[in-house]
C-alpha cells in the first residue's frame, strides 16, 4: 500500500489539531491544547487504490522552530494552516514558502472571506 507524509504547519492557536483530527477521525476538539507534535495515520482512497497518509501535526511555536527543517526535508506534502482573521499567521509561512523547496508548492486554500487576509491573497 502507497503512503504520503504529509505535514500540517501553521502558527500556534490557528487550528491544525483541530483540523487533522476532524479529517482523521470526524471529532471536533472543542479545547484548545498546544501541540508539540503527533502522529496520525489515515487510509484512504487515490485513483481508486488504497494508501496511507502518515500525517504530522507540528507545533506552532517559535521554540520548535528548528524541528520543523527536518519535517519539510522528510514531508512529501504540506497543509499550511492560518487564521483568516489574522494576516500575521498567513505571512510568517508565505514569507518562507521558499523554504518548500521548487517541488513543493501551495495549490489551493479555501476560506470565506474575513477582513484580514484577502480571498485573492489566500489563494
Amino acid at each position: 500500500m502507497r503512503e504520503f507524509k504529509v505535514v500540517v504547519l501553521g502558527s500556534g492557536g490557528v487550528g491544525k489539531s483541530a483540523l487533522t483530527v476532524q479529517f482523521v477521525s470526524g471529532n471536533f476538539m472543542e479545547k484548545y491544547d498546544p501541540t508539540i507534535e503527533d502522529f496520525y495515520r489515515k487510509e484512504i482512497e487515490v485513483d481508486q487504490a488504497p494508501c496511507v497518509l502518515e500525517i504530522l501535526d507540528t507545533a506552532g511555536t517559535e521554540q520548535f522552530a528548528s524541528m520543523r527543517d527536518l519535517y519539510i526535508k522528510n514531508g512529501q506534502g504540506f497543509v499550511v494552516v492560518y487564521s483568516i482573521t489574522s494576516h500575521q499567521t498567513f505571512q510568517f509561512y508565505f514569507d518562507r514558502a521558499v523554504t518548500f523547496g521548487p517541488n513543493h508548492y501551495v495549490d489551493q486554500t479555501a476560506s470565506d472571506w474575513v477582513p484580514g487576509v484577502s480571498r485573492p491573497r489566500g489563494e
